[in-house]
């Protein structure tokens, strides 16, 4: 018969060895999982940061006989591009949302988890941030007095005198609403066979609702970048608050809503169209 002495060293032996490998393979996992992290958090940051100073650069003043002058589809037609080649960059790691109202439809609908919204919401921020200053300091110096001094504020939100702040509003909210509904189409699953080329469905659809609500309050649908670009400019319009941060994030969350309520899909077929393992609830014995 072993002794007990011997047999409970053995056990604290088996034990430790355990405890050794949960430790190792919990070290090993986070290990992977923080370089998931890093890498989704370095190409959401260069995403917005290459779509803020694309976008903002082609709306740089054209000096037509020393008279401010920006067309309207320039600007459209820069940040639809921009926006591309955002999406092409990023879009296969982090999802290139390049805005919080994208990554609050992705939570609604069950494609983010809930936790990761403040984190993508502060490294668009950053992004935003960081390619509106360098914006700023390539701009030429008589383009730099023509956008601060003698027209509107550069790149910053803006509303037409000629309309109301209710209207405005109502500007900000379709142009979002449609862009998330568009959005939440092509993240369905009934379409995972046709994925290809989703940056130019979206860069156009970018396009058509910048060409149709752009003259009106700049079409931002982004209040990260919306708050970024008026940190940095010094200017705040009037409404501000309303115009490019409540309407956005309501027609964010009807939007997503009545997508998920009226055509999603049930969860478990939504995984298996993806070809992902479904999570079954316990059965009670």
């Amino acid at each position: 018969m072993e002794c007990p002495q011997k047999e409970k060293q053995g056990k604290f032996k088996n034990a430790k060895t355990v405890a050794y490998n949960l430790l190792a393979a919990f070290i090993y996992y986070d290990q992977k999982r923080l370089m998931v992290i890093l890498r989704m958090s370095i190409a959401e940051l260069l995403s917005t940061f290459m779509f803020v100073m694309l976008g903002c650069a082609s709306t740089m003043a054209t000096l037509w006989w020393d008279f401010y002058h920006t067309p309207h589809t320039q600007v459209a037609m820069g940040f639809a591009f921009a926006y591309i080649a955002a999406l092409e960059f990023g879009g296969r790691i982090s999802g290139a949302h390049l805005n919080p109202c994208v990554t609050l439809a992705a939570c609604i609908l069950g494609k983010k988890a809930w936790a990761e919204l403040p984190v993508y919401a502060l490294l668009q921020f950053i992004g935003a941030s960081v390619g509106y200053e360098i914006v700023m300091a390539f701009a030429r110096p008589v383009d730099r007095y023509y956008m601060l001094e003698k027209g509107p504020p550069f790149c910053v939100p803006d509303i037409l005198p000629d309309i109301s702040q209710s209207q405005a509003f109502s500007a900000e909210f379709w142009a979002t609403f449609f862009y998330i509904l568009v959005l939440a189409g092509v993240w369905d699953s009934r379409v995972r066979d046709k994925i290809d080329a989703v940056s130019l469905k979206l860069g156009f659809t970018y396009l058509a609702l910048h060409l149709a609500f752009g003259d009106l309050t700049g079409c931002y649908m982004n209040p990260m970048i919306s708050v970024a670009v008026i940190m940095i400019g010094g200017v705040k319009p009037g409404g501000f608050f309303a115009v490019f941060f409540i309407a956005p994030v309501i027609a964010t969350i009807v939007a997503a809503t009545i997508y998920r309520l009226a055509f999603a899909l049930p969860y478990h077929m939504e995984m298996e169209n993806w070809g992902l393992p479904v999570r079954k609830p316990p059965t009670s014995k």
